[in-house]
């Protein structure tokens, strides 16, 4: 599990420390060959980093002064038993700049809660929901994370989408961080809003708060998008039809592949083993796979990472197109010609005008194809 945690956060391009614990009950024989193996997993080719044995506060400094931009990574030994290296690590993890959290890392700095900069509330407000509770007296309360701008108490914002892929309007009455009631809260803190005229069925996880001066309309979801994905394990080959649970920021839910297309095109390149790259993916493999979400529309946006996964298959990747709802239907037109995968999500309706449309007026009429979804 260690190994597979290590893996994603290297495609993701996290930046990871490591734990050692129980060294107090642990024989010193053992506890150097783990040591050994951690170093030649974290300097094989695939990793690539530097660990650095953190045994004092003049390397705790170290470690955490250079810990974002360069390949330097921590190895903390810890006793829960006797307390040896606790302290060392609470010392890293409270001098670690905002930058440096696993989440922001993927994003643009962001100015310190103590001391924000002119100009950081005029970024948009994306709020990402990962918990709901409802509280007596208060009412719905999502607790979750602020991946860009700013709220504060009193604004209004959009909450969406829902299973229809609409988005509806609301406003901040509270917000709560680290069981203190704040006025405001930044980028990359996590905190807990309490949300008017808002009942507990109409909140999901993977919704967002989009400040609503932000958007003077609603925001429009989206079914397909097309990413650029790298196949880190699978033991076939991935073809279209194939589905995987797709997690993307607060997103999980079950994805899949309508069309495989290669990464970068070369006219010069063999038209039949461009046919087969474009039909299925193995191990080490990197293409633009075409996605469809199974359920209901999310709100994905250009630029977000992904990972998708199935039993032991694992990939990463990035967003790089999201279609309109034109497009969307362009997409199904493809489907219905037989140039694309064919979407189960078809609705009954669009399927049977098509069938009537294609077949022979002197034979019987098609029967109504039933919705999979």
């Amino acid at each position: 599990m260690a190994k597979e945690h290590l893996g994603l956060a290297l495609a993701l391009g996290i930046p990871v420390f490591v734990v050692v614990t129980k060294i107090d009950m642990c024989p010193p024989h053992v506890l150097d060959a783990t040591l050994k193996q951690l170093s030649r997993i974290l300097r094989s080719s695939g990793c690539r980093k530097l660990p650095v044995a953190v045994s004092d506060r003049k390397s705790v400094v170290m470690a955490a002064s250079r810990f974002v931009g360069q390949r330097v990574c921590p190895v903390f030994q810890v006793s829960n038993v006797t307390g040896e290296g606790v302290g060392l690590l609470q010392t890293f993890l409270n001098i670690l700049p905002l930058a440096s959290c696993s989440a922001a890392s993927l994003m643009p700095k962001s100015p310190t809660p103590a001391s924000p900069i002119a100009g950081e509330d005029e970024a948009p407000l994306r709020y990402d929901i990962n918990e709901i509770f409802a509280v007596p007296y208060v009412g719905t309360v999502v607790s979750g994370h602020l991946s860009s701008g700013s709220v504060r108490v009193g604004d209004m914002v959009w909450l969406g989408p829902d299973y229809n892929g609409n988005f509806v309007a609301t406003q901040v009455r509270g917000i709560h961080r680290k069981r203190a009631e704040v006025e405001c809260g930044y980028q990359g803190q996590s905190v807990s809003l309490a949300l008017r005229k808002i009942s507990r069925s109409q909140v999901r996880k993977g919704m967002v708060l989009l400040r609503k001066d932000d958007h003077e309309v609603p925001p429009i979801a989206t079914c397909t998008f097309e990413a650029e994905v790298v196949v880190l394990y699978h033991s076939t080959t991935i073809t279209s039809r194939y589905q995987a649970m797709l997690h993307c920021g607060p997103v999980r839910q079950t994805a899949q592949v309508l069309c495989i297309r290669p990464a970068d095109t070369d006219e010069s390149t063999d038209q039949t083993a461009l046919d087969k790259q474009r039909n299925a993916l193995r191990t080490g493999d990197r293409a633009r796979v075409l996605f469809q979400f199974i359920r209901h529309p999310e709100y994905i946006t250009l630029g977000s990472r992904l990972v998708f996964r199935e039993g032991r298959t694992k990939g990463v990747g990035k967003v790089v197109r999201v279609l309109s709802a034109s497009e969307e239907r362009n997409v199904m037109k493809q489907v219905k010609n037989g140039t694309m995968v064919v979407d189960q999500r078809i609705d009954a309706v669009q399927a049977e005008t098509i069938q009537l449309k294609t077949s022979d007026p002197a034979k019987p009429k098609a029967r109504k194809v039933p919705t999979l979804s």
